[in-house]
């Protein structure tokens, strides 16, 4: 039962045996056994320090409590890009030599004395299977002066095809024949009878060849498809003219574009036979054009119809009017808690609005979680209500969370590992009842001095928690103030499991024992304080002999 000071005086009074020192010394003439029964009563208080701590820590880890419902989410995904910036990309559409048949070589060699060069031009269509193609000059002469005929004979049942020219034809004029492909004859002279020949092929060997120059010959050209030409002139990437000659290759070209103005990245991936142009700065505002091709360089490589890949922005660091999700944004003023953000959504992003709402004074806890695609609101201290107003902004409904008020209600979860805390501490504040009942009585029987004032002391915190608390609301959680000699506090086995639930569920309890914050100490705190004071009172006069040294 609760216990005043005039209780407890009443209670030493009870101990006729027990002479209080009325001198300064703490430790009157006595014989050896009252010395160490002094130094071993002094020495059980200081272990009782720790064993409080134990009491302490063991009561506040007894309880965990959770939020039950403390935040508001998203109620569906946001729909935000939220992974890395990128930067934009435009590659040739496939390719660049992507036939499956093939010819060699582009420029045969005729067997007698005709001077004017065959080349072939074109994609062999595969119609006449693989085999040699025959090219015999039927009616000769020079090519400039006289009509010119050849007879192409084809594999595999081909047949024979006639081309005939004119002198007044152009030296680039392409002459095609039934199976895709196309032969230019250069200016000089054609013996009747003279014959060249080519194998054609369902298959290739052929691949671009990225050093080779574009003017080289068989083996020693480019092998672009359909044997495009690429000749002098220039085309623009970004604006930055790009000069293109006839002894460049595929790499000279790109090594121009990377070292232009165009702020582009040129490769060659010769596995796939693509190039690849990459923006030198991320984000989707960030364009590759390319314009004003007169050299033939784009439609050789296929990028003259390539589309451009728009890079990514990291959409939570975009302005809110450069992200389409927030297409309903508008600038004005929100409020949070009773605190107003101002929204500009020219410049304002959805993560420096949540800095900003972490910011206020509303006691909110405000995050994007990239992972769900969802805003979390969260209220951080007691009471813990929400008030959202996105005013004219119509930020909140955007993020898929309703204007309003909201009050949440804090749940508490108990666990195992709880439940074995609040066991332990049930045990741990046996243990010091035990062992403070023991320190007592070898206290009482020594010849320390000022152990009433020590007494006074302690029954003077039990009457402060009797009447902050009451003695019926201490009583409910199975407390019971035990004297002096019997260890100042405990509870009985009946009431066991009563303190160990009030450990687990009640916050009260916690507070009487180890305090609600830093401010209020709490009951065990007052004690230990109490205790070590007393103490370190009597080790400091042990070291002057005065009284019984500890460290004896």
């Amino acid at each position: 039962m609760p216990m005043s000071i005039n209780v407890a005086t009443s209670r030493m009074a009870a101990y006729p045996a027990y002479t209080y020192p009325q001198n300064n010394s703490a430790v009157q003439q006595s014989s050896s056994g009252s010395y160490l029964t002094s130094r071993e009563a002094l020495l059980g208080l200081t272990r009782l320090i720790k064993t409080i701590e134990e009491l302490e820590n063991n009561i506040s880890f007894s309880k965990s409590k959770e939020p039950g419902v403390s935040e508001l989410i998203s109620n569906q995904d946001l729909g935000l890009y939220t992974g890395a910036t990128t930067a934009t990309t435009l590659s040739s559409t496939e390719d660049i030599n992507n036939y499956f048949t093939s010819y060699s070589p582009e420029q045969p060699a005729w067997q007698s004395f005709t001077s004017s060069d065959l080349t072939l031009h074109g994609t062999y269509d595969g119609t006449n299977g693989s085999g040699t193609a025959e090219f015999t000059v039927s009616q000769g002469g020079f090519r400039s002066v006289s009509a010119i005929s050849i007879d192409v004979s084809l594999p595999n049942g081909g047949g024979t095809e006639t081309i005939t020219t004119s002198a007044l034809d152009p030296a680039s004029t392409i002459y095609t024949l039934s199976n895709g492909l196309g032969i230019s004859l250069s200016a000089g002279y054609l013996a009747d009878d003279d014959v060249a020949s080519t194998t054609i092929s369902l298959s290739t060997t052929e691949s671009i060849n990225p050093d080779n120059p574009f003017n080289g010959v068989d083996s020693n050209g480019p092998h672009f498809e359909n044997e495009q030409f690429v000749s002098s002139g220039s085309f623009q990437v970004n604006g930055a003219v790009i000069t293109v000659t006839d002894t460049d290759s595929v790499n000279s070209i790109l090594s121009k574009i990377n070292a232009s103005s165009a702020g582009v990245t040129a490769t060659f991936d010769a596995e796939s036979e693509i190039i690849h142009l990459t923006h030198n700065t991320s984000g989707s505002a960030n364009e590759i054009i390319l314009s004003n091709d007169t050299s033939g360089f784009l439609e050789a490589t296929k990028l003259a119809n390539a589309t451009q890949v728009r890079g990514l922005d990291h959409e939570p660091d975009m302005p809110f009017s450069s992200v389409s999700v927030f297409n309903q944004v508008s600038s004005g003023t929100l409020a949070v808690n009773g605190s107003n953000i101002a929204l500009d959504v020219n410049s304002d992003t959805l993560n420096s609005v949540l800095s900003e709402l972490n910011n206020a004074p509303g006691n909110v806890s405000a995050e994007l979680t990239n992972a769900s695609q969802r805003v979390s609101i969260a209220v951080l201290i007691e009471p813990y209500t929400l008030s959202l107003s996105s005013g004219s902004t119509q930020l909140f409904p955007s993020l898929k969370i309703a204007d309003g008020d909201y009050l949440f209600k804090q749940t508490e979860t108990i666990s195992s590992a709880s439940r074995k805390r609040s066991y332990r501490a049930a045990n741990e504040l046996k243990n010091f009842q035990a062992e403070f009942a023991d320190a007592a009585v070898l206290l009482r029987q020594s010849a320390v001095e000022r152990t009433n004032d020590f007494e006074e002391e302690l029954y003077a915190i039990q009457e402060d928690y009797t009447k902050r608390y009451g003695a019926a609301a201490l009583q409910s959680f199975g407390i019971k103030w035990r004297d002096f000699d019997q260890g100042l506090i405990d509870y009985s086995e009946a009431t066991r499991k009563k303190f160990t639930k009030a450990l687990q569920r009640n916050d009260k309890l916690e507070h009487i024992l180890v305090g609600k914050n830093d401010a209020d100490a709490g009951l065990l705190e007052q004690i230990s304080t109490t205790i070590e004071a007393f103490v370190i009172k009597q080790a400091r006069a042990g070291g002057h002999g005065q009284i019984v040294s500890l460290y004896a």
